[in-house]
Order: C-alpha cells, then sequence, then structure tokens
C-alpha cells in the first residue's frame, strides 16, 4: 500500500516562495530585502529559476533590487533577538552592536574613526522601531550625528559634536 506523502508548506513573499522542510524561522519583509532567518532544521527559498537551502544559523536573503537568492550565516544574538523581538544590549561596543544591526536589517553602517570602542546600553523592539530610529538613538547616545544614502541603503554615524 502506498503512503500519500505529505504536502510541503510554501509561504509566497512576494515573488519568492519558502518551503518548509521542518524548521522553525523568521520571516522579515522589507523594501530591499526579504529574510528568512532559520533558527532549526532548513528551509528551501525559490525565485525564478534559483532554489537554495538554508539550515540552523544560516538566513536566506532576497535582493529586491537585483533578484538574487543569498545564504549567510547569523550569529545566536541575532537568534536570541528574533526570538523574543527584543534587542537587548548591555555595555556593547557600537562595531559589534553595528554589525549586529547590519546582520539583523541588511543594511550597511560605516562608523567613523573612534566611534567603533565607545559603548552602550539599550533595548529595542525589533517590531516596533525601525533601523534608522534605533542608528538615531545611538547617535543620541554617543553624541554623534548621522546621515543615511537612501540608494545605497547606507547608514553613517560621524563623529561626535
Amino acid at each position: 500500500m502506498a503512503k500519500n506523502a505529505a504536502k510541503p508548506f510554501i509561504i509566497h513573499i512576494n515573488d519568492m516562495d519558502v518551503e518548509v522542510l521542518g524548521t522553525s524561522f523568521t520571516i522579515q519583509q522589507g523594501k530591499d530585502f526579504n529574510t528568512v532567518f532559520v533558527h532549526s532544521g532548513k528551509v528551501k527559498a525559490s525565485f525564478g529559476n534559483q532554489s537554495v537551502v538554508a539550515i540552523a544559523d544560516q538566513k536566506i536573503v532576497k535582493d529586491n533590487r537585483t533578484n538574487q537568492l543569498r545564504v549567510l550565516p547569523f550569529n545566536s544574538t541575532i537568534n536570541d533577538a528574533l526570538r523574543t523581538q527584543i534587542i537587548k544590549i548591555k555595555d556593547m561596543r557600537v562595531d559589534s552592536l553595528a554589525q549586529m544591526l547590519e546582520n539583523l536589517y541588511n543594511i550597511e553602517l560605516q562608523l567613523a574613526p573612534g566611534i567603533e570602542n565607545k559603548k552602550v546600553t539599550s533595548t529595542y523592539l525589533i517590531h516596533s522601531e525601525s533601523p534608522d530610529q534605533i542608528i538615531e538613538n545611538i547617535a543620541l547616545m554617543i553624541n554623534a550625528t548621522w546621515t543615511k544614502k537612501i540608494i545605497t541603503n547606507t547608514s553613517f554615524l560621524n563623529k561626535p559634536f
């Protein structure tokens, strides 16, 4: 007697299909990027003729500007933030926080010399505060200014006043 195979669970995000392969994951949709963070198991994503598979502690990123799919690693700090939906930092160096925000939001954050070793303590709610709001808050905490280049999705934390 033949067994019926279970139908795959597929989520459609804009033009990208994400197939669940026995896993836990978080999806972030954005104007420039769609990201699937895989917490456990594995996820397959397809777009056009592209198909990629990510396992735990990897993310699938679809760049909506280039329509390319990529698989990239992410760290446990991001995993914890995604599970709780809270970015909680205590005495974290600004360069480490910048790297975390870059990986979480698919942005580029450039730091002026001398800013990287400053430390900050704060808590952010992922779905309530935008990356721009978080960067502005960091700038205020370290007495710096910030600017953003919209075309390249790059933010700059500039030297203190």
